[in-house]
């Protein structure tokens, strides 16, 4: 059995109790999300966009310096796919209202901040670490949508 497959079994055993167990998404399969707690998420998913294009800028780098030119040619290719990802987020927020509006009440969960963090020194050490948190990142939203 190979890796990607490996993971993308993993992926779907704990996916549902993800869901299940996740105060947001149970308030978003019941209906009780309001429109502030909506718009905090989504303005956490378009900084979430916004990092994984720089992120995949800076493993497309880490790899060239390391001289992995078979990889950076693959982030080179997927960052072409990522770009522009975070003007959907900003459509999202313009039709749920002013996008401005809670600016200062609905900052940037620190979480995000912290896992875009540790995914700059995760890529620093060895930018193949990346292409698993694509991995993941990418199979999780297709088993939500």
């Amino acid at each position: 059995m190979n890796l990607s497959h490996t993971l993308k079994k993993e992926i779907e055993f704990l996916a549902p109790n993800v869901y299940k167990n996740t105060k947001f998404f149970q308030l978003a399969s019941n209906g009780s999300l309001t429109v502030l707690q909506i718009r905090r998420y989504v303005k956490n998913l378009r900084f979430l966009f916004q990092s994984t294009y720089q992120l995949i800028m800076l493993a497309e780098n880490e790899a060239r310096k390391n001289n992995n030119l078979e990889l950076a040619e693959f982030f080179s290719e997927k960052k072409d796919e990522e770009e522009g990802h975070e003007h959907w987020a900003s459509e999202d927020l313009n039709q749920l209202g002013d996008p401005e509006a809670d600016t200062v009440r609905s900052k940037i969960n620190p979480a995000t901040i912290y896992l875009v963090k540790e995914l700059k020194g995760l890529i620093k050490k060895d930018p193949k670490f990346f292409i698993i948190y694509m991995f993941y990142a990418r199979n999780f939203r297709k088993l939500w949508i």
